[in-house]
């Protein structure tokens, strides 16, 4: 099940969402967001994504910046439990062709609890808590590990921390050589339009959220400042797990200092 529909009895999600991973609700509409600009350039962006949870007459909130496009990086994870929360992984496909994931996880003392390999269909989305990627870390609860992950594809990558306080964003360290090298012929990085779904979308500018949430007690919020001394224009586009357009916003102007707020609340994703 995705790790933002998870049933847990976790404070922050307890009763809130009970929809198994790849259902479709009617309460919940899950899946990415990408920014791209029309004019300008995303030096002069600052992005922010904010996801909202609301439970018992209290709202949280978690931000997160933009996820960078890498193939190799390394972070730490909780593994939690079934009821015990612990780091929940998002990670999206961008380009064209599908792409071998692989995950290890090793504990304290360096002895792997697992070593998998992910295919994510071109455009894809896979999500998941790290307790239910199998291996040891299905039987371990409460446990800290090392993750490291590698991709023959650029990987916009999200690990986020649940626990009862409420839910923190994990520091992602890329391990990727610069430039990303490039296994499948024809995917160029980072000048490439990597969204052929939609034109004009994605590229080297793209800023992409790996993970945007809408419905059941869940909102998300996208922020866009515009630092620059002229105008800008991007478009934000939403899609689902399987890459399926679930909402396009085009021609958004930001004025000079100024700023876009996009709220789920008012509409949907």
């Amino acid at each position: 099940m995705s790790f933002w529909i998870r049933s847990a009895t976790l404070v922050l999600v307890a009763g809130l969402l009970n929809s198994a991973f790849g259902q479709t609700s009617t309460q919940m509409q899950r899946g990415y967001a990408i920014v791209t600009p029309q004019s300008g350039n995303s030096n002069g962006l600052i992005a922010v994504e904010s996801l909202f949870s609301q439970s018992a007459g209290a709202q949280r909130q978690t931000d997160f910046s933009p996820s960078p496009l890498l193939t190799s990086a390394a972070f730490t994870v909780n593994i939690g439990g079934t009821t015990g929360g612990g780091t929940g992984l998002a990670i999206v496909n961008p380009t064209a062709f599908s792409g071998n994931v692989r995950l290890s996880i090793t504990d304290a003392q360096g002895i792997q609890m697992l070593n998998q390999t992910l295919t994510i269909l071109p455009n894809g989305q896979f999500a998941r808590f790290v307790s239910e990627l199998g291996g040891k870390v299905s039987t371990s609860t409460g446990s800290d590990g090392l993750l490291m992950l590698t991709s023959d594809v650029p990987l916009a990558v999200l690990a986020v921390n649940f626990h009862q306080a409420g839910i923190t964003a994990a520091p992602v360290t890329s391990l990727s050589p610069v430039p990303l090298p490039v296994t499948n012929p024809g995917v160029v990085v980072p000048n490439v339009n990597i969204f052929p779904l939609l034109p004009g979308t994605g590229g080297q500018e793209a800023l992409f959220f790996p993970q945007v949430v809408s419905g059941g007690n869940w909102s998300t919020e996208i922020r866009i400042a515009n630092t620059n001394a002229m105008d800008q224009i991007v478009r934000i586009d939403f899609y689902d797990p399987n890459g399926v357009v679930l909402k396009s916003l085009t021609n958004i102007v930001i004025p000079a200092r100024g700023m876009f707020m996009f709220s789920s609340k008012n509409g949907g994703i």
